[in-house]
Order: structure tokens, then sequence, then C-alpha cells
């Protein structure tokens, strides 16, 4: 098929000229033909005062690729007529980018979601230094950044529902510089068991009314499956991301107020010593004999996922949601993975000039 085009990729490009655009049989992608215009290839320049806009628009439908009110053919971009006029009428405004929200699959205005929340990310600065933002790496590249992986992804009733049912009481309660009120819980209750090396501790949720457990299992499938559902971008460009295949479905439905997925086994763990190692990472693979793993972490709380069929009957009742006691647990596993897993990663991964010299303070 062909789109034909009233600009050609050198030309300036503006609101007032694309209203003279008109795409041509726009009719066989099944849109109105007065409801689009079209805008030249990604090559073409922008007219001074709009070019944030439409490098917006160009940026949104690249990452996106799903046809969802940008669709492309060979280097044409067909593009929501409402979204080209909010532009237009507002230069000056943010503009909205509407779409598809991948939770609940309602059409909507897509809010800046992040892939872990923003509050994360306050909680590894550090106010001390001149440059307080953190490390983040990669297996390539190593930075100071306050870049945030984050994206138009959920509509606002999503957003408010990740913060309501988990974020909220999560964030609330994870490791921070000056407290970390879960850990603080389990401190003042007794174990169920300890290992005779007292390496490893598992508790009862259900006995410390101080513990969310709900929110815990709630955030913790919702940042797996952030991990699942989109392809994020960091600092390097776009992510490898974690695959749930038949998992994924049931786990967004989870999510909507649906029966806990079967087969699956959520597990949370705390940091157990007090000098809290201040890290995050999003959803990683792991190894699991017959099954598969993933986890990840934010400042002193580390979660893990297992999906299959072939998950051991004792591993399942290992689940911090589905044991009768829900279970929680404070282990120096925790503590040796995650520094072999920043280990790894530093290995591979080249600091930038900024990390090769002492940090100042301010």
């Amino acid at each position: 098929m062909h789109v034909s085009l009233g600009v050609r990729k050198d030309d300036w490009i503006s609101p007032n000229k694309l209203r003279g655009i008109r795409t041509s049989r726009v009719g066989a992608f099944g849109l109105s033909d007065s409801e689009f215009w079209t805008l030249a290839d990604t090559n073409c320049r922008f007219a001074p005062g709009y070019t944030d806009h439409f490098k917006l628009l160009l940026d949104a439908a690249n990452r996106l690729g799903q046809g969802v009110h940008f669709l492309f053919f060979e280097k044409c971009a067909i593009i929501n007529k409402s979204i080209v006029d909010a532009a237009a009428a507002n230069p000056g405004d943010e503009m909205p980018i509407v779409g598809t929200c991948r939770l609940c699959h309602m059409n909507a205005d897509l809010q800046v979601s992040h892939f872990l929340p923003n509050a994360v990310y306050a909680q590894l600065r550090e106010g001390a230094l001149k440059n307080p933002h953190p490390v983040l790496m990669t297996e390539d590249d190593s930075i100071i950044s306050s870049k945030q992986i984050a994206e138009h992804l959920l509509c606002f009733d999503c957003e408010q529902r990740f913060s309501k049912l988990g974020e909220s009481w999560v964030l609330g309660n994870m490791a921070r510089a000056t407290n970390f009120p879960l850990q603080d819980l389990l401190i003042q209750a007794n174990p169920l068991g300890i290992s005779p090396d007292q390496t490893f501790a598992c508790y009862s949720a259900a006995a410390i009314p101080g513990i969310d457990m709900d929110a815990l299992i709630y955030f913790a499938l919702s940042i797996f499956w952030r991990g699942a559902a989109h392809r994020w971008r960091n600092i390097k460009g776009v992510m490898e991301g974690i695959k749930l295949g038949p998992y994924e479905e049931p786990i967004r439905k989870f999510l909507l107020g649906g029966p806990f997925p079967d087969d699956i086994v959520v597990q949370v763990a705390v940091w157990p010593t007090k000098d809290v190692m201040p890290v995050a990472y999003t959803p990683r693979k792991g190894k699991a004999p017959g099954y598969h793993a993933f986890n990840f972490m934010i400042p002193g709380i580390e979660f893990r996922l297992l999906t299959g069929k072939q998950i051991p009957d004792d591993v399942l009742s290992s689940c911090s949601h589905a044991s009768p006691q829900k279970l929680i647990y404070a282990t120096m596993q925790t503590v040796t993975e995650t520094i072999e897993t920043i280990g790894k990663i530093m290995a591979h991964s080249k600091p930038s000039k900024s990390l090769l010299g002492p940090r100042t303070p301010k």
C-alpha cells in the first residue's frame, strides 16, 4: 500500500502545514479519512516551537510500535488528528499521549509509568554528595544519572490501582537511610524457624499485624508483569526484559482483581542485617530445576517469582501468598545473590568518567 505525503523528508513541519497534509487510501486502515493526518519520516526537520511535541510523537510511535495511535508504513506515520491538534493548540503544554492501557486494555490518556517506582530511585540518592544521583549500571556502561526507566504505559485508574494496592505500603516500609520498618517488624517477632547456622529465618506474616502481605504480593506481581508486558528502555536502549509465557495473562487478571494464578510461587525475603545495601534492580531470570525463576529487588526487600507445573510441593508450600502463615523470609542468600549480581555486572560494565574519580561532597 502507498501512503501519499504532502511533504518531503527535508521540509519543515509545523501544525499549520500538517493541516494541509492528507492521506491517500486511509480507509484501507479501517480509519476515517477526516480523523487522521500523515507526518513525514523521522528524518524531517521540525519548525521552531514545535520540535519537542513532534519528536515526542515520533519517539512514542517508535517505542510502542503497535499501531495503537501511530500506524507506520514505509517510514510514514499516520497520527491521530486529535493529538496533532492538541499540540498545535497548546504548544507550551505537555502533549497527552492517548493509547490503550496495557493493564486494563481501555483507551485513555496514558500516564508516565515507572518500571520501578520513583520512590525507589529517591532512596538510592546520596544527598551529601555534589552529584547525589544513583549509579545506573548495565552490562555495558555505568553512569551517575537521574534518568529513570519510565514510559507512557498505563491509564490514570490503573496507576492509582498499583499505588493503592501495593506501592504505597511497600515503599513506605522498605529500607531507607534512617529506618527500615519491615525489618523492624521481623526483629520484634518470633521466627517460625531458624537454620542451624543462623543464615536463614522464616516468619509468619499472618501473625504480625503490621505486615500487609497482600500489598507485598500485589507489588511483586505488578513489577514482574511490567517486566514482561513491555519492552522498557534504559540508558543503553531497549532492555531484554523477562518472558512469563502463559502466566503473563493470569497475572494481569490478578492485578485487575482476579484470582491468584495457578502454578506460581511468590516469595518475599527481607535483608537480614542492619547494614542494608542501597541497591535495586529490575526483574531478571534466574535458574531453577524444572521450572522458571525470576527475581528483582528494591532497597531491603527481594521478591522472587517461580512459575511452572513442575514446581515441587515443598516449594509450592513456601509461597508468601498461598501458605497459611503468609511466610516471609530473612536470609543471607539475599545478600549473597545481590553481591554476586552486582559483581557480574561490574565485571563487564564500563564506568563513565564521573565514576573514575572520587565522588565529592557538597
